[in-house]
Formats: C-alpha cells, sequence, structure tokens
C-alpha cells in the first residue's frame, strides 16, 4: 500500500511540496488503520495432521486436529467474527452461532460453507445477542434470543417459523426429544421446562430467600444438558453435577449427584465465603465451570477454561454415567462451547473466531 500512495504521489502531484505530500499520505495511512480496526482480521488456523495423543489406564484416547472453520465461502473471504455456540444436525452440518453479526452461518461436515440466516433486529426471524444454540430430532432450530428475552424458531434451510416468550431472560440451554430446558436461576427454580411451541411444564429448583437472592443466584448459576428425559445440571461455582430424571409424568426428582475439582480455581463456594469476596471486591469471582455435554456412550464431558488472559488453555473431565472419574484433557485454547457427536469433538474458539473438529478414538 506504501507503494501504491507513492507510486500516485509520484505521478499525480508531482511539484507539490513535500509537506503537502507527507501531510496527504499520514491522513490515508491512519484512514486505513482506522478500518482495520474496526473490522479487525482474525486467525483462523487449519490443522491437519495429529498434534497430541491422550492417555489414562481406564481408557485411551486419542484427539487428533482435523479442520477449522472460517474462511471458507466459495469465492470470497468469509471470517467467523464472534461465534459463540454451535449445533449438530443428523446430517452432520455444522450451525454456528455467530453473536457478532447476529446470524446463524452452516457449513457442511466437511467444513465447506452452505449459506447464512438471522439478522439482527426485534421482528419475526430477528435476535439481538443470541447466546446457544440448538437444533431437534425433527428438525426445528432454536436460539436464545437474549436480547429480547424470547426463543425464535427455524427451520434447517433458514425459514422463521415462530417466536415465543420466556419466563426469566435466559442465556444457555438444551434439547432433548420433545422439550426444551433453559438454565437461568430464580427465586424458586434453576430450570424452566418448555414445549416445542413454548408453553412452560415444569421448574427446577427450590425458593430461596429474598435477602440472599443475589448470592443464592450466583451460586445456583449453571448450564444443562439433557437426552432423553434426563436432566444434568452443572454449576459454574460448585464443582458439582445433578441429574434430574422424569418421576411418574408429573415431575422431576433428583437421582445423582457428584464433585470433582477445578484445576483453575476454588471448586466449591458456599453462600458465607461468596458474601465475603463481594463484600471485599464488589465483584462475584470467576466462574469454575465452562459448561456439560454427554456423547452417545453416555460418558459426561464437563470443560472449564483458565481465566487467566496468559493461560491458553481449556480442561475436559470425563465421568461415567454413575459420576465416576475416568480421564482429563486438554485443548491448546480457550474453548467454550463444546459439543460431542458421532466421535467427533466440535470446540468453539471464540479469541480466534474458529470452530474446529476433532476425531476421538476410544
Amino acid at each position: 500500500m506504501k507503494k501504491l500512495f507513492n507510486k500516485k504521489a509520484h505521478l499525480i502531484v508531482s511539484g507539490v511540496s513535500p509537506f503537502l505530500i507527507f501531510s496527504i499520505l499520514f491522513l490515508c495511512s491512519n484512514k486505513v488503520k482506522k478500518i482495520r480496526n474496526y473490522y479487525p482480521p482474525l486467525k483462523i488456523r487449519h490443522v491437519n495432521k495429529l498434534e497430541r495423543e491422550y492417555k489414562s489406564l481406564e481408557i485411551k484416547f486419542k484427539l487428533g486436529e482435523k479442520d477449522a472453520y472460517g474462511r471458507l465461502a466459495p469465492g470470497k473471504e468469509f471470517v467467523l467474527f464472534k461465534p459463540k455456540s454451535l449445533a449438530i444436525t443428523q446430517d452432520e452440518r455444522i450451525f454456528v452461532l455467530d453473536q457478532g453479526r447476529n446470524q446463524v452461518v452452516v457449513f457442511n461436515k466437511k467444513g465447506k460453507f452452505l449459506y447464512t440466516f438471522g439478522k439482527k433486529g426485534q421482528g419475526p426471524g430477528e435476535f439481538v445477542r443470541p447466546f446457544d444454540i440448538g437444533v431437534s430430532e425433527d428438525g426445528q432450530v432454536f436460539i436464545s434470543d437474549y436480547g429480547n428475552r424470547r426463543m425464535v424458531v427455524f427451520g434447517l434451510d433458514g425459514k422463521f417459523l415462530r417466536v415465543f416468550k420466556v419466563k426469566d431472560t435466559f442465556q444457555l440451554f438444551a434439547i432433548d426429544e420433545q422439550y426444551i430446558y433453559t438454565a437461568f436461576p430464580s427465586r424458586n427454580s434453576r430450570i424452566h421446562i418448555y414445549s416445542f411451541d413454548g408453553k412452560l411444564l415444569f421448574d427446577i429448583g427450590t425458593l430461596v430467600s429474598h435477602k440472599d437472592y443475589f448470592i443464592q443466584m450466583l451460586l445456583n448459576m449453571g448450564h444443562v444438558w439433557a437426552k432423553k428425559h434426563e436432566i444434568y445440571f452443572c454449576y459454574s461455582y460448585k464443582y458439582q453435577v445433578e441429574k434430574f430424571e422424569k418421576f411418574n409424568g408429573k415431575g422431576y426428582k433428583l437421582t445423582l449427584k457428584f464433585s470433582g475439582k477445578s484445576p483453575f480455581g476454588k471448586s466449591n463456594w458456599t453462600s458465607e465465603e461468596m458474601y465475603k469476596f463481594l463484600r471485599k471486591t464488589g465483584n462475584p469471582p470467576p466462574p469454575i465451570l465452562s459448561g456439560i455435554t454427554i456423547d452417545d456412550r453416555n460418558i459426561i464431558y464437563i470443560w472449564s477454561y483458565s481465566r487467566k488472559e496468559e493461560e491458553k488453555i481449556t480442561n475436559i473431565d470425563l465421568f461415567s454415567q454413575s459420576g465416576d472419574y475416568l480421564h482429563s484433557l486438554k485443548l491448546p485454547f480457550k474453548a467454550s462451547p463444546i459439543r460431542i457427536y458421532r466421535g467427533r469433538l466440535y470446540a468453539v474458539s471464540f479469541e480466534e473466531g474458529a470452530v474446529y473438529k476433532y476425531f476421538i478414538q476410544f
């Protein structure tokens, strides 16, 4: 670009004072820098070789980087601006929720860009600050519209279907064969269960006092995953998982509870400890856990990443269906969320603006 400007200056403004030429070049370079800062280029890595092997005494795992999704649009440069979540369909299409552009970007299973849908707004098929995406078995795409406090529903082709309001402002949710499970603490529950048409069916949780509501809200914040009417709730500030199962068709009961230890900070906060921390700092501590998912073998994956800027690492702990610890894996970047489908692990690198696909071999 510097050579181009110098060439133009020599051809057009020959004989003009050097001071004027310098001023024009200075203003042009500043303008270019401002544009680049407004649309920062994202680093997209494409890794084709096996980098690491992870082994344990119980089960052997091999984690090999397959490919990354980013600049894949045919005929033009396409960059994921701020990927926030993703969902995998039965034909292994990857639906990436790009919060930065308020749209969904769809790729095939080989990473080829297919199409996009959605935009910023409050009308049908629009959303503001979407946080999570899920795909049902019958081919409906659900998006948590955090900014408008609602759920927006599309078909797999991106056609808008409907929208419905939710009881509380929520960010994360899960879907099984029949229901939607939203995870956000309120005074009387941690999980709300909706039908696909938006009818509130059940609440799961316990009533807390108004006085302790804020502290309890922090301690009860978490992430939910559902599979065949089994609900798993993973706390953000306590390394604790609770499993709920449907009981006599009238509600849900707690059937399993297990705990672990986070490598990135204090694993279990009490109300008193949280209260002292808030009084001392004025802000809550960084969350301990980042999410939970379950694979086809009913192995539970709980992941967290370091909140320190210099530590680019994600820890994944694996547990059996009965809550027994099996193994730990590590990814060389900060990843959230993570999804498992048919022996593949999909991880969103929000810092790089990329989605990585791994093979998991048992």
